[in-house]
């Protein structure tokens, strides 16, 4: 969009998500170096505040930046493209909402919950 490259730009909406996500487990004390692991516990930990779709979405913008970086083979047609660049702030909103409304008792149930999990 606007000279930027698709590549570029499936990659920048892929890591605008991904931080977010992160910043969301940071707020919790959790840190998570590996991609596939912190959408992983973003999914475990947060399936019952937010729909499915929202971490469908940015599993498939992750799978999609896999694809344009690394695979010369594979297209992305135009459509999704622009879908997946203009629903990037969408998606950041939300979760940077739900970061400013989450309370010490809620941060707490979390990492109960991730505790409990890790001690299995």
């Amino acid at each position: 969009i606007g000279g930027v490259s698709k590549e570029w730009s499936i990659s920048s909406a892929y890591y605008a998500r991904y931080n977010a996500v992160y910043s969301l487990l940071m707020k919790c004390g959790i840190e998570s170096e590996i991609h596939d692991c912190t959408l992983a516990i973003f999914r475990f930990l947060f399936r019952q505040e937010f729909e499915e779709d929202v971490f469908e979405e940015v599993e498939a913008v992750k799978e999609q930046r896999i694809n344009t970086q690394y695979y010369t083979d594979r297209n992305l047609n135009n459509k999704k493209y622009q879908a997946i660049v203009k629903g990037t702030p969408d998606f950041i909103l939300k979760i940077e909402s739900f970061i400013i409304n989450l309370t010490k008792d809620q941060i707490e149930e979390i990492r109960k919950k991730l505790k409990k999990l890790i001690e299995k």
